[in-house]
């Protein structure tokens, strides 16, 4: 798999996810208990956040093929 192929792959997949998770804030909304429903936000919004991550070095590694993402 070649770089681009690979950014490609991982921001393909990242969409797929950020997709599927906009169905968890009806379903987090929908909990009765106050106490799990913030924990569940709080997890939430670390899966956005680590998408987010992933995204954001995906691109640098598109932008940057002969430099390393660290």
């Amino acid at each position: 798999m070649t770089n681009t192929e690979a950014v490609e792959a991982i921001k393909k997949t990242c969409g797929a996810i950020s997709a599927e998770m906009l169905k968890l804030m009806p379903a987090v909304n929908g909990v009765a208990d106050k106490t799990m429903k913030d924990e569940l936000l709080k997890a939430v919004f670390e899966l956005t956040r680590a998408v987010e991550t992933v995204k954001k070095l995906a691109r640098k590694a598109e932008t940057n093929e002969a430099t390393p993402l660290t």
